[in-house]
């Protein structure tokens, strides 16, 4: 007897964290994004930047967006923020660090930190979701 389900392997909507989220950990499942939205209250002179060593749970995705001073509703993130986004590409533990730094003097003590905790797991194929009977 075969059984079919809903499979969950397509990517789930975009999860969205800001510094209000920092130190907590972030749950994905492979394929998903995370869209990280920072703001800059600093002026001109400071950019968020990705601290500390990447590895290959996590990858950026494009270039870094600065959303305009007026946004549309419905947008994420608010006026003048800071957006990165990183793809869950490989199942396991990854650590995120980003820093608000100086840009004429990146070896300044940055101005704000923010830290999250990434645990990236496999989802379920068609025919293991039709096993469990769960979509």
């Amino acid at each position: 007897m075969l059984v079919a389900g809903c499979s969950s392997l397509q990517p789930q909507a975009p999860r969205v964290v800001d510094a209000a989220a920092s130190g907590t950990t972030v749950t994905l499942g492979k394929g998903d994004t995370l869209v990280v939205t920072l703001a800059n209250d600093r002026g001109n002179d400071y950019r968020w930047v990705v601290d500390g060593p990447r590895d290959a749970t996590l990858k950026g995705v494009g270039t870094l967006d600065r959303l305009p001073q007026q946004v549309a509703p419905g947008t994420v993130g608010h006026a003048g923020d800071s957006v990165y986004r990183f793809q869950a590409r490989e199942a396991g533990h990854a650590t995120l660090d980003l820093a608000l730094r100086k840009l004429y003097d990146p070896a300044a003590a940055p101005a704000q930190t923010v830290h999250y905790d990434v645990n990236v797991v496999d989802r379920p194929g068609p025919v293991m979701a039709a096993w469990s009977g769960k979509p």
